[in-house]
């Protein structure tokens, strides 16, 4: 078996106990069905040796609608960490510590012997599950009982893609890897990175009125953390930047347009004989300039008939336009990287791979299930992260909001010939990305920091 392969269960249906501990600990009480396949991967240490990565997958049905990862398990870990996609319902039962439980020892032991490990694999993967040997009683999961029927067989899918096998064959991709990283040691070092979280799309709602002193408009959208279905770790490249503008124009109003504005607020505010007393006020104050009565004239002249600059033809002087610069509104940002990627083996060759169908799979738009609609596609959130991988959002970088993938473009020939390795898989790729922020910054998205940070 090659690194990277993968295989994955047939879906079963799989009996939650809801009930209290007690009850969940002696199979009684309450319980509900969910529908759940088991994923696992193989990859290579440092060292070349075999590791093993097990998913839980959630469906809505037995026909594997809406496939969403909700734990992961990676080697040398007991437990199967719940993703941000697991929900309350999928953590009922999984042990008092509120962590999933191990995964079956049978199912993968069922995954080990459909992949045909060869016996040092074979003592990895045991090693790997925190056992030797057969399994016990005593490793059987606390929070899953298998329905009669469900037994769980195998079968091998491609390391990129779960569902898709062909042009028009594929299914609507809800979850990508959340580790892929180049290269592929990026990790183990303190080098700062640049991180993308591919993000579930979610529209702003309108938002109404909130009460007094309450808001009218849009809503937010809920936290990013919680709709992250992949992330994707790459080198800061160079030439990262940020400009930041607003839209401002020329904009004029004459004193007869003001007067005219001023009556037509009172007329509403007040009452249609308080307007045109107004106009009429207005109209008087100014009277004290001799040609008033002639422009005043001259405007309503233009009003009605379309005529243009008939005060200048007729006067040879115009109204004070009392032109000013006025704000017209924000603008969104854009950003654009390019990164040259160049495989140093197989195994990176294939992250490449995958970093490639990362972004261009997840920045296409969704059909509907009647094709009648185009849904829109993931959007990203990025990140430049200070001093590894697990480091914190860099304070001395300017921050960006959540961002549509406007553009994916990747030259397959960055060095001015065609190369590949033995296998075909070319020597190097260079991909260029371009994003645009979905909405703008705003003077309230600067932290109170003390002006620690740049911000946005």
């Amino acid at each position: 078996m090659a690194a990277g392969q993968s295989a994955t269960s047939r879906i079963a249906p799989i009996k939650v106990r809801t009930g209290s501990a007690q009850q969940r600990r002696s199979g009684k009480g309450p319980s509900t069905q969910k529908y759940i396949a088991t994923k696992v991967t193989e990859g290579r240490d440092v060292n070349g040796k075999p590791t093993f990565t097990k998913e839980i997958i959630r469906y809505d049905d037995a026909k594997g609608t809406n496939p969403v990862v909700i734990g992961i398990k990676k080697s040398g870990e007991n437990l199967i960490t719940p993703t941000t996609s697991a929900n309350a319902s999928d953590k009922i039962g999984m042990g008092d510590s509120g962590l999933l439980t191990k995964v079956s020892i049978q199912q993968m032991e069922s995954t080990r012997d459909d992949f045909g490990l060869d016996a040092p694999a074979k003592d990895s993967f045991n090693r790997d599950n925190g056992k030797s040997g057969q399994a016990k009683a005593s490793d059987a999961p606390i929070e899953f009982s298998v329905a009669a029927g469900g037994a769980s067989s195998w079968q091998r899918s491609s390391p990129i893609s779960e569902g898709s096998s062909g042009a028009g064959s594929g299914t609507t991709r809800e979850q990508f890897d959340t580790d892929l990283t180049y290269p592929i040691d990026l990790g183990n070092g303190t080098q700062d990175v640049i991180k993308f979280d591919m993000l579930k799309y979610e529209p702003r709602s309108a938002s109404g009125t909130t009460g007094e002193g309450g808001s009218i408009g849009f809503g937010d959208r809920s936290s990013t953390d919680s709709r992250i279905i992949g992330s994707c770790f790459l080198p800061i490249p160079a030439g990262i930047q940020d400009a930041s503008s607003v839209s401002f124009a020329d904009d004029n109003m004459n004193a007869f347009q003001a007067a005219l504005a001023a009556a037509s607020i009172t007329g509403l505010t007040e009452g249609i004989g308080e307007g045109i007393n107004k106009l009429g006020s207005d109209i008087k104050a100014a009277g004290s300039d001799p040609k008033t009565k002639d422009a005043l004239a001259s405007f309503f002249a233009e009003q009605a008939t379309g005529t243009q600059n008939l005060l200048a033809r007729t006067e040879g002087i115009i109204l004070n336009p009392n032109l000013e610069l006025l704000f017209k509104s924000p603008t969104l940002r854009s950003f654009n990287f390019t990164f040259k990627m160049s495989a140093r083996n197989s195994d990176e060759a294939d992250m490449i791979i995958k970093i490639l169908r990362f972004f261009k799979q997840g920045s296409r738009p969704q059909k509907s299930a009647s094709n009648l609609f185009l849904k829109s596609p993931h959007t990203f959130k990025i990140k430049y992260l200070h001093r590894g991988v697990n480091a914190e959002e860099h304070p001395y970088i300017g921050k960006v909001k959540e961002c549509a993938c406007t553009n994916v473009g990747v030259n397959y020939t960055p060095d001015g010939q065609y190369a590949t390795y033995t296998d075909g898989k070319l020597v190097s790729y260079a991909m260029t990305l371009g994003f645009k922020e979905l909405e703008p910054v705003f003077n309230s998205d600067y932290e109170e920091d003390g002006d620690a940070s740049i911000g946005f």
